[in-house]
């Protein structure tokens, strides 16, 4: 058994032998370690690029020096580059999508983005690792401790194998009180494409409607 299991078990216990209910924040990690849908959101977004570029980094590095140039923005300020990078590569996915020039992919005419419904196609399927599969019965033995879950993953791996029987809310419908559990998917979902926070005016309508 490895150190980081140990740790991760002894973790698991505490929440168990507690009283309290946890509020629990999950991001992109436990995705990761857990199915084969390996994506960072730098990975994330260079796939998107994939779909109109022959080459996805050298397009993702051109799209920051421009925003660099454009917004002054510091690498280090992540957050605010990301939030340039979404509008950027959706604009570009979008463009050439209505072009004809991706036809790996056909987006219903009631989806506004077809940028987000791509987004919804990659993440919409995953394998577990079988290897984990004692890890996530360990994780499922947890959940009527938290009560509250709070992502901003926009992939259905947490409802599917977790919190199964937890109320989904989506970015900022009104909270409704469940004794099973509410989790909260801060940052939109693939079951809503139109509700996933990827943009610069995605992100200021979250701001505004919090």
């Amino acid at each position: 058994m490895s150190e980081n299991q140990v740790t991760l078990e002894s973790i698991f216990q505490n929440i168990r032998d507690t009283k309290r209910l946890p509020v629990i924040f999950i991001g992109s990690g436990i995705t990761k370690r857990y199915t084969d849908k390996k994506y960072s959101w730098e990975g994330l977004l260079k796939r998107c690029i994939e779909e109109y570029d022959d080459n996805p980094t050298n397009k993702y590095k051109w799209y920051r020096q421009k925003i660099r140039s454009q917004y002054n923005i510091d690498d280090n300020d992540s957050h605010q580059m990301y939030k340039y990078l979404g509008t950027y590569i959706e604009n570009d996915f979008n463009l050439n999508y209505y072009e004809g020039k991706i036809r790996s992919l056909s987006v219903p005419e009631e989806e506004k983005s077809p940028l987000k419904y791509f987004i919804k196609e990659l993440l919409r399927t995953y394998k577990i690792d079988e290897n984990m599969y004692e890890e996530i019965e360990e994780l499922k033995k947890l959940k009527d401790k938290m009560i509250t879950v709070i992502t901003t993953n926009y992939d259905t791996f947490l409802e599917d194998h977790i919190f199964t029987n937890h109320e989904r809310l989506i970015k900022q419908k009104m909270f409704v009180y469940s004794e099973l559990g509410t989790l909260f998917k801060i940052h939109g979902c693939i079951s809503e494409p139109s509700s996933i926070v990827l943009t610069y005016q995605d992100y200021e309508n979250f701001n505004l409607n919090p």
